[in-house]
């Protein structure tokens, strides 16, 4: 379920919104001339953490077995 970023033209106030539904932003865009969408990149959820950058030890044990099955591909070695 998204949450899009806008921007209050009137007011200058930058805000979030969560919509279950793209169509349900565009219509609130309709419905609200002020108010413009900001440009915004997806955020992720990553298995490291700024905290610990430790990974689950059942997903590192994922990551070996791909390893293992792929032994030439670098895509996973920064993860182990």
């Amino acid at each position: 379920m998204p949450t899009y970023n806008f921007l209050n033209t009137k007011t200058n106030n930058e805000f979030s919104e969560f919509f279950s539904t793209y169509e349900a932003s565009v219509k609130y865009l309709e419905d609200n001339p002020e108010i413009q969408k900001l440009l915004t990149t997806a955020s992720f959820i990553g298995g490291r953490t700024i905290e610990g950058g430790k990974l689950p030890s059942g997903f590192r044990d994922q990551l070996k077995l791909i390893k293992q099955k792929h032994p030439r591909g670098k895509g996973v070695d920064h993860l182990i």
